[in-house]
This record gives structure tokens, C-alpha cells and sequence, in this order.
């Protein structure tokens, strides 16, 4: 999921989506929620981060009290759903 954070952030949306994609085809690949959320913030894309990472928090995915002070969200922080989560998650921001 790197490699995709990675064209994420070097503008390549087309590239990002396709390594999502490929992970989504394999039958034995798994991939958190999180870690998509993470390469749909990359991509500018906040509102689909936290549709994301809201599926994370339904499935209480590991990681997320880092939620607030994680660097890849960085590009999410300014989005009223993504502080909502924040706030529900009870994390100090």
C-alpha cells in the first residue's frame, strides 16, 4: 500500500488507484482500511479518506488513537468529518 501512498503523493491518482485496485483483485491480499484512507488523503480526496477511515472504525481497526497526530493524515486535518472522528474517538488533538 506504500507504493500507492507514494503515486498518491507524486500526483500519479491514476497509478494510486490502480495499486489499490490490484490489491482489491487479489484473493489473498488484505488491506486496512486505514491504509486506503491514507492514499485517498494523499490524493487531495479528504472526504473519501474518511468514509475510510470510518469503515476502520467500524471494524476497530488497529491504529487509529494515532489518528490525530499521525503525519499521513496531515492532508485530511482541515476536513470537518475528519475532526468529527477526532472527536469520537475521544484523541486530543
Amino acid at each position: 500500500m506504500m507504493q500507492a501512498h507514494a503515486f498518491a503523493l507524486s500526483g500519479r491518482k491514476d497509478l494510486a488507484i490502480a495499486s489499490i485496485d490490484r490489491f482489491f483483485s487479489s484473493p489473498h491480499a488484505y488491506v486496512a482500511n486505514s491504509d486506503i484512507a491514507a492514499v485517498h488523503c494523499a490524493m487531495g480526496q479528504p472526504s473519501t479518506a474518511v468514509k475510510w477511515l470510518e469503515k476502520a472504525f467500524a471494524n476497530r481497526e488497529e491504529g487509529l488513537h494515532q489518528l490525530a497526530v499521525e503525519p499521513i493524515f496531515d492532508g485530511c486535518r482541515p476536513d470537518p468529518g475528519f475532526q468529527a472522528l477526532i472527536q469520537r474517538l475521544q484523541l486530543p488533538q
